[in-house]
């Protein structure tokens, strides 16, 4: 009996210490809001997750600014490996926290090509972004993605999740996937040819100049403006393809 009292006792006890570590930042202060620099090499693709916002600078040099109160600066990660950058906070019980008090992440890129995005935050640029090719996917979350990219390929995809995705700018080839709750919104990204894959519940908005081809297979409509030459379309849900007025 002794033995299994002292057992008893022993696991409530490393019970105790694990749980004490992880609310230790349940009673941590948000504290001053402070921007701290951190060197990176050259990023080419980000994965985002939890509550930051990004804020992504066109620039020739590196690197990227976060500000956040200085208290949770500590967790949160910016990791690089190659040219691949993952942003995200560690913090525990962000919720009991201040939520005007946000989280940015300003990154300085010269020819960003993906990025992938698991987050709650929002994505914005400083000024138009040019690269070989640009590719968005939203995996997960509830933000706003709003860019401006001129690009010869463009690929937009959300695969889960209430994330908006607007961009604008120029493409000579965009393809398009939307499978679940987010608005796509290209209407002011001109692009010359367009392939668009619908099977969510939302609209997704184009501009279109020369070849338009559309699969639709759930609620959601398209939306095209511009005048293309070739249009060609599978319709197989309760949405439809729908001219734009000017």
């Amino acid at each position: 009996m002794r033995i299994l009292n002292f057992l008893f006792i022993l696991f409530i006890s490393l019970g105790i210490q694990s749980c004490k570590k992880d609310l230790g930042d349940c009673f941590k202060s948000t504290g001053e809001i402070t921007t701290e620099f951190r060197e990176l090499n050259s990023v080419s693709n980000i994965i985002l997750r939890d509550n930051i916002n990004l804020m992504l600078i066109p620039s020739d040099s590196n690197g990227i600014e976060i500000t956040a109160g200085k208290n949770l600066l500590n967790k949160i990660n910016s990791y690089q490996t190659g040219d691949t950058l993952e942003l995200s906070n560690t913090n525990s019980c962000n919720w009991v926290r201040d939520f005007s008090k946000e989280i940015t992440a300003k990154v300085f890129v010269k020819d960003l090509m993906s990025v992938s995005y698991r987050s709650i935050g929002d994505i914005n640029c400083s000024d138009t972004l040019y690269s070989d090719s640009l590719k968005i996917d939203v995996y997960e979350g509830a933000g706003s993605i709003d860019l401006l990219s001129v690009t010869p390929f463009l690929k937009t995809a959300i695969h889960y999740g209430t994330a908006d995705i607007k961009i604008s700018g120029r493409a000579q080839v965009t393809q398009v996937y939307s499978a679940s709750w987010g608005l796509t919104d290209l209407r002011d990204m001109n692009t010359e040819f367009c392939y668009i894959n619908n099977s969510s519940s939302n609209d997704v908005y184009v501009y279109v100049n020369r070849t338009l081809s559309v699969s639709i297979s759930g609620i959601g409509n398209v939306f095209y403006k511009g005048d293309p030459i070739n249009i060609s379309q599978d319709i197989a849900g309760s949405g439809r393809l729908l001219k734009l007025e000017k």
